[in-house]
């Protein structure tokens, strides 16, 4: 490579890198998205404390009998929230969202935290991203 040739790479690197995390995170936005789910399976919000608890008798009870978990709120009982959930990215931030029509009574109740990834979870993003980065750049620059 000559020295122009690398001076327009490192130019444009920026551009270079940007597209490169962005095409990771769409690549993942299923794993991601599972990641949200199991969080929530888990009862885990974002900043990976407890969702919440049920308190309230007749829904504990109609939960046992479609034989769901009661410990600890899931955001789960028919499944149809968690299956409509998205992961989106715009080039500045990844956004995790539902198209099911509880998605606003349940962000009024448990808190916009019930989506987004525990630390943990965006420790895995972030290794996926700069061992995506590393191979990209290295092809960039041969």
């Amino acid at each position: 490579m000559t020295e122009t040739q690398l001076y327009d790479k490192l130019r444009y690197v920026d551009r270079k890198v940007k597209t490169l995390v962005g095409r990771t995170i769409r690549q993942n936005a299923n794993a991601l998205k599972k990641l949200n789910v199991d969080q929530m399976r888990k009862g885990v919000d974002s900043d990976g404390d407890q969702i919440g608890n049920y308190k309230d008798k007749k829904w504990i009870a109609k939960r046992k009998k479609r034989n769901r978990q009661v410990k600890f709120v899931d955001l789960r009982f028919t499944g149809d929230f968690q299956k409509s959930m998205y992961v989106k990215f715009d080039g500045a931030e990844i956004n995790f969202g539902a198209k099911d029509w509880k998605q606003d009574i349940l962000v009024h109740h448990w808190g916009d935290e019930i989506f987004g990834l525990t630390d943990d979870n965006m420790q895995w993003l972030v290794d996926k991203i700069v061992e995506d980065l590393t191979t990209g750049l290295k092809q960039y620059f041969s």
